[in-house]
């Protein structure tokens, strides 16, 4: 059993290593000071490994909600002025939400920020949680019975992106390792 596991092991470094030098280029550190002066807000995607395979946390928000009732998402809001950046905010965002602590995120890069439809500069924080996490979802952002993992937390796995039921077109293309 031991060598299965180990087998196992050297298998998601891998996956690992290469998703790591694919997203360096990406990384924007702080190579664009001179963004606009928008409100700021961020994302997690939160990336697991399982048998060798690239999996990613989403989550269906609540109908009930004022702002992106009924969307599936990455975790992830507005800055908050005791934020130190936007790592920070993407972190704190998925704790609140998902119950994911900051102890269990390996962030691997930040991406180019866009603007969102409602005019917010939202910059996405790709990371690595394991595979053994629990979701704990917030109920007051994600009350759906019925739906998911856990009442609106998805683990989607790089197959499940590329099918019509579980996601919209924007992200049905299958990850690339």
């Amino acid at each position: 059993m031991f060598g299965k596991q180990a087998r196992s092991r050297v298998m998601m470094d891998s996956v690992k290593v290469k998703i790591r030098n694919n997203l360096k280029s990406y990384e924007i550190g702080s190579k664009y000071p001179d963004l606009p002066a928008l409100p700021k807000a961020s994302i997690l995607i939160p990336l697991l490994v399982k048998n060798g395979e690239i999996h990613v946390l989403m989550t269906l928000r609540s109908l009930q909600l004022r702002s992106n009732a009924g969307e599936v998402c990455f975790p992830g809001g507005k800055y908050d002025p005791r934020d130190r950046d936007e790592i920070d905010t993407a972190l704190r965002e998925a704790q609140e939400e998902i119950g994911l602590h900051p102890d269990q995120v390996e962030v691997v890069s930040r991406l180019f920020p866009v603007i969102n439809k409602s005019g917010l500069l939202v910059t996405a924080v790709v990371a690595f949680i394991d595979d053994s996490f629990d979701a704990q979802p917030n109920p007051a952002e994600f009350p759906v019975p019925g739906f998911g993992i856990r009442q609106g937390v998805y683990d989607m796995g790089t197959d499940r992106l590329a099918g019509d039921a579980y996601c919209c077109p924007s992200i049905q293309k299958k990850a690339r390792v």
